[in-house]
């Protein structure tokens, strides 16, 4: 069972959030950063609300962009009133499966319709952590897949080897798409829990 290969969906969200901090904590960036500091392409105008998102905005999934089909939009995914027929799952995301982080991030900016400011309404997507990827490669250098082995995969004992995207996938998703076993993600947990990744 712990070598059973399983699909670990929004766990990696907690992955990527770790990742994330173990770079700002390493002086890379800051969790205020607005995007445009590292993305030259990002807007930039003070008329547009998109110009104030930052890092901070992407983990707390508050940046404003969601990708609305046509349902009642109260910044959730699911429709909670089921006696309604009008509200219904209106969930779509940029999954991104054969391009890289800043493409990826390009696509999110174009298509991803931004229905509020940053910091003002939460939605729950993944989209919001794959505008964070392109910071965070901008940042470092580094492409994603990198910056994974380095600061987490080989820093838990032993060094995590069993997490990897989906067949189709060419990139790590930082939310989702993503096969581990039980083991390896205890190696992750452990590892966080016990100091290694973060120090404070």
């Amino acid at each position: 069972l712990g070598d059973t290969k399983v699909r670990i969906a929004s766990e990696m969200k907690f992955v990527h959030s770790v990742l994330t901090m173990r770079l700002v904590e390493l002086g890379y960036l800051q969790l205020d950063d607005l995007l445009s500091k590292w993305l030259p392409w990002w807007p930039t105008e003070e008329t547009d609300s998109r110009s104030y998102v930052t890092l901070r905005h992407c983990l707390s999934m508050t940046t404003g962009f969601y990708g609305v089909r046509g349902a009642t939009m109260d910044g959730r995914p699911y429709a909670y009133n089921k006696m309604d027929p009008s509200i219904h799952l209106a969930w779509s995301e940029m999954h991104c499966k054969r391009v890289g982080p800043i493409t990826c991030a390009k696509l999110v900016l174009k298509r991803v319709p931004h229905i509020a400011p940053p910091g003002v309404l939460w939605t729950y997507s993944n989209d919001h952590l794959r505008l964070s990827v392109a910071v965070l490669v901008s940042a470092t250098g580094q492409s994603y897949k990198r910056l994974l082995k380095t600061h987490i995969f080989d820093r838990t004992s032993p060094p995590m080897r069993d997490t990897v995207p989906y067949e189709n996938y060419k990139y790590f998703s930082p939310g989702s798409t993503v096969y581990s076993t039980p083991r390896d993600y205890q190696r992750f947990l452990d590892a966080y829990f016990n100091g290694r990744l973060l120090s404070k």
